[in-house]
């Protein structure tokens, strides 16, 4: 991918954050099944959570002619080339809008130092990147727990212009349907011999479709919320998760789909497709290359 596509991917996007409006999700419930073939069809609907970022919602999974192609990603700590590899492969995909989905940046201070009330310098608290932090100010931008440590330990004056504009972003962000978070408002346990990270139910927002980073793991979970109970689902690159089509009646859904995107800083890099049109997310890697 040439340089100049990926430019025309940034501009693109600069373009939908200018252009589009919306409101907060409130898509009507749907019953979970199975397709005859080429994925899963799960979720429900309900409206749901609070500081969020609204832009391009139309209160629920769009239908309607072209529909919109996102592109999901998370936990870049300050990658540049993974970003731009994503941007390539997002620009290939058709892509009209790229979420990050929170730390985007990497917050250099040790957790056991975090000590607000000092004065950090700069390059302390993160690595000074300007041409990053401008490639990120024309995304969507979801804030994550290495965002909020940056923010907490830098005071406003030592905060650089462009760095300024990509910290204190929302904590959530309502993408036709879909709500995107971080994860780390979530209690997550390692269970098993394979080391999943298993969602507490109880901090999931009760909505159709949640999508999150944090764990760096690639994985997607079915909460059915009489219990409630938590089971994982299989999820392989390039098979699609249909979400499911709405039903009348609305209020509280009986099941809610949790998506992880997997960590985009090293490679594989992770990131996953959201096409509204389809109802559909799939889960895309970018591989390493051939030795």
């Amino acid at each position: 991918m040439t340089d100049r596509a990926i430019r025309a991917l940034v501009v693109l996007n600069i373009f939908l954050r200018l252009s589009v409006s919306g409101c907060a999700v409130g898509c009507p419930g749907s019953a979970a099944g199975r397709l005859p073939e080429g994925g899963r069809t799960v979720g429900a609907g309900a409206p749901g959570g609070t500081r969020t970022a609204g832009r391009g919602d139309r209160g629920g999974r769009a239908r309607d002619a072209g529909g919109v192609r996102y592109a999901l990603l998370a936990d870049l700590h300050g990658a540049s080339k993974a970003l731009r590899r994503i941007l390539a492969a997002a620009a290939e995909a058709g892509v009209d809008e790229v979420v990050c989905l929170g730390d985007y940046l990497e917050a250099k201070v040790p957790r056991r130092l975090h000590d607000p009330s000092r004065h950090w310098p700069l390059p302390a608290v993160v690595d000074p990147d300007p041409p990053l932090w401008s490639s990120l100010a024309t995304l969507r931008l979801v804030e994550g727990n290495q965002e909020q440590r940056v923010r907490e330990l830098l005071r406003p004056g030592q905060v650089p212009g462009e760095l300024a504009a990509i910290l204190d972003r929302p904590e959530r962000a309502q993408l036709h349907g879909v709500l995107g978070m971080h994860g780390h408002q979530i209690r997550w346990t390692l269970v098993g011999d394979d080391e999943m990270f298993l969602p507490s139910a109880a901090d999931v927002p009760r909505v159709p479709v949640v999508v999150v980073g944090h764990t760096h793991q690639v994985a997607a979970f079915e909460i059915t919320w009489a219990g409630p109970s938590v089971r994982p689902l299989a999820c392989e690159p390039g098979v699609p998760l249909r979400l499911g089509e709405s039903e009348p009646g609305g209020g509280p859904p009986s099941r809610t789909l949790l998506i992880n995107t997997g960590l985009a800083r090293r490679r594989p890099h992770h990131w996953l497709l959201y096409d509204t049109e389809r109802g559909e997310i799939t889960f895309r890697v970018i591989a390493r290359p051939p030795a």
